[in-house]
């Protein structure tokens, strides 16, 4: 039984999260692969050059995220 095809699985006791992400109960606040939504990814926005003091703010080039 997988929750794509009955989502209230993940809502039963003992379940490691109430969210379905790729076949499988996730928590998104704790699961790093789920990070706040499902195939969210947790970073370091301090340090991410991605990511740098928030989502999606890429550092300007020759720079350090500070």
């Amino acid at each position: 039984m997988t929750c794509d095809r009955i989502p209230k699985v993940c809502r039963v006791i003992g379940s490691p999260g109430r969210n379905c992400c790729r076949k499988r109960c996730v928590n998104l606040r704790t699961d790093i692969m789920n990070c706040g939504r499902c195939r969210g990814k947790c970073v370091n926005i301090l340090f991410n050059r991605i990511n740098c003091g928030a989502c999606n703010r890429r550092c300007g080039k020759g720079n350090n995220c500070r």
